[in-house]
Formats: C-alpha cells, sequence, structure tokens
C-alpha cells in the first residue's frame, strides 16, 4: 500500500464505522452474538448486577483487554465486578466501539469502551524502515527497539505463532514478508499504546496472554507509566482460575510463579505426610479424571499404565535408567517468561535429542506436548508438529534407545512419573511435577519454578550438555528437595486456584476443548456475597501479588 492508499484509508475509515450499523450482514451477526451473550449471562441477570453495583466508589482506573467472542468475554465478567467492588472505573479495549460485545461489557460495568479500530494509525515510515534495517538475523530481531520499548520478543513470538514456526529467521525469504507485517504492527501498537496510557492514565491493566502484539508492547509501556498488570488464567482443572499482579521488577515471572510473599508462606507453612497425600491426591484424581489442565485437553481419553506396561510398551530396556524429554510447542508462548539457555525451544530441543542419541547408557522417551491436539483442531491445522520434523531433520531415524510417544498418544503423563529417572523442559509444568515426586529436573530457562532448591539449573548451554553427556550419574533428589518442590506444587495447585461460582464453567473432553460456561448468581443473592467475588475484591483492594483462592 502506498502512503497515498494509507492517507486514503484512513480518512475514510469513520465513514465505513459509521455505516457499517446499517448493513444487513452486521447486524445479523451482532444478532447472532447478541443471542450467545444471552444464553450464557442474561440480560435480566446483569441488570441486576449493574444495579448492586451503582453506587461502588470509582477512585481508579483498570483497562482490561477483552474480547469479541462471547464465551471469553463472559468469563471475564467475575474479574470485572470485583474490580468494580475494589472501587476501579474499567476501561474495555474492544475492536469496534459499537456490537454486542461492546454491549456486554458496558452492561457489566465497563464505563468506556476503547476501540483499536479507533486509535491504530499504521506504523511511521522513517520508523519501520529503520526497524527492517535493524533486523538482519535471528538476534537482531529479538533485540529489536522502539521508542525505548523492547518489541523483538513480540514480533517473534507473533510470527511464530500465526505461521507455526519453531524459530524465526528473518533472512529467510517465505518468512519475510510475515516479519515485515509483525514489526508495522508491533510499532503501531507502541504508537497507541502510549497515547492510551497517557490518556486513561491506568493503575492497572488486565490481560489473559501479554507475549503477543498488541499485548506485549502495551504492557510494556503500561509498566513504563509505572502501572501494574494482572493475568487472569485458567487454572489446572475446569472452574477454576488464577491471577497475578505484575511491575516491572517482576514482569518475567511467569503468572503460575509465586511472589516473595506466596513463597515465604509456603516455605514456612507446616508440612505432613497428610500434606503431601492431599497433594498427591489432586494431581493424580485430576489425571485419572482428564480434567488435568483440560483447558487444552492434555489428559483427554488417556489411560495409566503400570512400570510394567510402560516398558514392554515403549521397549525400554529394565536395567536402565530412563530420561524423559518434554518438548515444548515450539510456536506457543516461545519469549514470554524468563531467559532461555538456547535460541528458543527448538533449537533447545534439537540439542538434546542430539545428546541423547550419543548416550545409550539411558533409556530417552520424546514425549511431544498433547496440548496440540486441541490447538490444532482450534486452529484449523492438519498438518505434522514442528517438534516431529525437528526430530527427523536432526536425527533421521529415531536409535533403538530412545522411544517415542506422540501428542496423540493415548498413555498418561502419569504413567511415565513410574519409570522416570530423570526429567528435560525448559520450563513447563511437567518439571514441577516430577520434582514432586522426587525426580530430578534439568531445566534450560528461568522465570517459573529455577533457583527453589528441587531443579538442576545451569548456568549456560556448555555445562547443560556437559550434564547430559553423564546424565545417568546424577542422583535422585533429596528428601528435602522433594519436600520443597511439594511445598512449591502445593502453592500452585492447592493454595493458588480460586473456584468461581459466580460464574460457572468446564471444558468439555472434546476434540476443541470447547468452553461451557452460564452466569450462576441466584435469584436476590447479592453479588459481593458471593465468596468467589468476595475473595476477589479483597484481593484487588489491598496490595498483594498473588490472588489466593484456598478459603
Amino acid at each position: 500500500m502506498s502512503v497515498v492508499d494509507g492517507l486514503v484509508a484512513e480518512m475514510l475509515a469513520p465513514i465505513r464505522r459509521l455505516v457499517r450499523p446499517y448493513r444487513r450482514p452486521w447486524r445479523l451477526e451482532q444478532a447472532t452474538l447478541g443471542d450467545l451473550y444471552e444464553s450464557i449471562a442474561p440480560a435480566s441477570a446483569r441488570a441486576r448486577i449493574a444495579t448492586q453495583l451503582g453506587s461502588c466508589p470509582r477512585v481508579r482506573t483498570a483497562l482490561i483487554v477483552g474480547y469479541d467472542t462471547p464465551k471469553l468475554a463472559a468469563l471475564q465478567l467475575p474479574l470485572m465486578i470485583g474490580l468494580r467492588l475494589a472501587g476501579y472505573r474499567i476501561v474495555v479495549l474492544l475492536p469496534a466501539r459499537r456490537g454486542a460485545s461492546a454491549d456486554f461489557y458496558r452492561s457489566i460495568g465497563a464505563e468506556t469502551i476503547l476501540a483499536m479500530e479507533e486509535v491504530t494509525r499504521p506504523a511511521p515510515t522513517a520508523a519501520l524502515a529503520s526497524a527492517k534495517r535493524r533486523c538482519g538475523s535471528p538476534e537482531e530481531l529479538l533485540s529489536l527497539q522502539h521508542s525505548e520499548v523492547a518489541i523483538g520478543r513480540f514480533v517473534a513470538s507473533t510470527v511464530m505463532r500465526r505461521q507455526r514456526v519453531g524459530s524465526v529467521d528473518p533472512r529467510r525469504p517465505e518468512l519475510r514478508e510475515a516479519v515485515d507485517r509483525a514489526i508495522a504492527a508491533s510499532i503501531a501498537a507502541v504508537e497507541w499504546s502510549k497515547q492510551v496510557i497517557e490518556r486513561f492514565a491506568p493503575d492497572v491493566v488486565c490481560f489473559y496472554d501479554r507475549g503477543y502484539t498488541p499485548e506485549g508492547e502495551l504492557s510494556e509501556v503500561a509498566f513504563a507509566a509505572g502501572a501494574h498488570t494482572l493475568s487472569w488464567n485458567a487454572a489446572h482443572k475446569s472452574g477454576f482460575v488464577m491471577s497475578k499482579r505484575q511491575n516491572t521488577a517482576t514482569k518475567k515471572l511467569h503468572f503460575s510463579a509465586p511472589s516473595a510473599d506466596t513463597w515465604r508462606y509456603l516455605r514456612d507453612m507446616s508440612w505432613c505426610e497428610a500434606s503431601w497425600t492431599r497433594l498427591r491426591n489432586e494431581v493424580e484424581g485430576c489425571y485419572r479424571s482428564g480434567v488435568w489442565y483440560d483447558e487444552v485437553g492434555t489428559q483427554f481419553n488417556k489411560k495409566v499404565l503400570s512400570r510394567d506396561e510402560i516398558v514392554r510398551t515403549l521397549g525400554l530396556d529394565p536395567a536402565r535408567k530412563t530420561a524423559v524429554v518434554f518438548p515444548h510447542l515450539f510456536w506457543d508462548a516461545t519469549f514470554f517468561w524468563g531467559d532461555d539457555l538456547f535460541a528458543d525451544y527448538r533449537d533447545w530441543f534439537c540439542q538434546v535429542l542430539r545428546a541423547a542419541a550419543g548416550n545409550g547408557r539411558l533409556n530417552w522417551i520424546v514425549k511431544l506436548h498433547p496440548a496440540s491436539v486441541v490447538k490444532d483442531r482450534r486452529d484449523g491445522y492438519s498438518g505434522e508438529p514442528s517438534e516431529m520434523a525437528a526430530m527427523r531433520e536432526t536425527l533421521g531415524t529415531l536409535p533403538p534407545h530412545i522411544a517415542f510417544l506422540p501428542p496423540d498418544s493415548p498413555v498418561s503423563t502419569l504413567s511415565l512419573y513410574e519409570i522416570m529417572d530423570y526429567c528435560l523442559t525448559v520450563r513447563g509444568t511437567v518439571g514441577i511435577e516430577a520434582a514432586m515426586y522426587g525426580i530430578p529436573v534439568l531445566t534450560a530457562g528461568t522465570g517459573r519454578y529455577d533457583g527453589y532448591g528441587f531443579t538442576i539449573d545451569s548456568a549456560d548451554r556448555e555445562t547443560y550438555l556437559a550434564r547430559l553427556e553423564t546424565l545417568e550419574m546424577l542422583a535422585p533428589l533429596s528428601d528435602a528437595q522433594t519436600e520443597t518442590a511439594r511445598r512449591y506444587a502445593y502453592g500452585l495447585f492447592m493454595l493458588r486456584p480460586l473456584e468461581l461460582q459466580t460464574m460457572r464453567f468446564r471444558y468439555r473432553q472434546d476434540e476443541s476443548a470447547t468452553l461451557d460456561l452460564a452466569l450462576a448468581l441466584p435469584e436476590g443473592r447479592r453479588v459481593e456475597a458471593m465468596p468467589d467475588i468476595a475473595g476477589l475484591a479483597k484481593w484487588l483492594s489491598g496490595t498483594a501479588d498473588d490472588l489466593v483462592g484456598a478459603a
């Protein structure tokens, strides 16, 4: 698009927005969305909530990155109610100011709807040209900045997610156009984010994911202005959520990592065998029922096998120890948290495969991430998992001492703890689980559970790869290390998750992990009396980083 074409399009945009509501296809689409909102949260119930919240003060401002899809928007309803009770006025960022989604957010307390289409402008030509010149390699891309905002990791993460690739090299012709588009979108996001943050001066900005464009850039601009961010995520099973408040000092921490105060509490709390039994029953019960991280269907239709069944099924040598490699989805949240020893998840995986091929004194199992089945279905993707392509390109045919479990394997991950002696992951949740069973975990990145005393962390990739050469010599975790891991896991799975009672939700165990949810506010019940809302409002009124949902 030429500069003239861009100016013409920008001038015509307001006219298109004015005309849109009069077009029949748009009206039909919005009517359908409105029916979906009504089925989840009837207008009469929303009106009761609005009436009850009408007298709440508005002394602070919360900016919420909203959704134009009814189910995801409705899942934010408890958060919005909690914010209103805590004295926040609410600004919601949506694609458009008009429509069913905007009406829904207004009905549950949004004072202002900020339309993306009205604030977004093309990236400044000179800045865009300069940025393109400065990213001639993957390293230069990741270090890219615009207007004092580090945008490189947002650009790379966004390209990887959209293109489903394990690494981004701007020198590759098939990726260059996507990279250039992502750079333009990122620079534009920085520009409008500065205007939005200056205009509304929010005290907190609320996200689901803040590692892709434009949420990543908005979060960085908010941090620079002194605002906090707040994550709102599904927990390890249906019906429960997790939330975390972060600032510039803690922004690289994964949302599931405990704050300093939470960890101090977990470290000092009374601990006994009953504590471990409760934790183990929670984890293993969720695995066996299939609800373990059912947001992405990780354990749908899986079978827990005995040690002998696993050895026989995978052809393992029972005389050898066993290391299990758990690769991340290469393209999913790659540069969101902490710092990595390797260039990206793909680089780490390929290096580990080479090390595994060279160490035949161990059984090795490569367990691809089961979430890819649901994510592929949701994205309409039917191609080969990028991890399988990396395996083939790195090793060709797997040597006999390396076994393989594809994403759709019927074998439950819980089975692997029976035979696992070593766990390899960059920062996956599986590392927390393995450590609580006393299994050594070798991390390859920071930001989640490294540094707490129950993992084997490496200062550099050379140290990490050297450990793999003699991995079989590594001793099991000590009792003290195992207890530390269990305390950490207790915080993640037992202490912090909040059960939503006002908005009930669950994920079906189908191919897409379909989300079902419905407002559950009894007639005559005041919303602030609901336990989940009361807990949220109390936390949002305070200063603690972590929401603690346990009663």
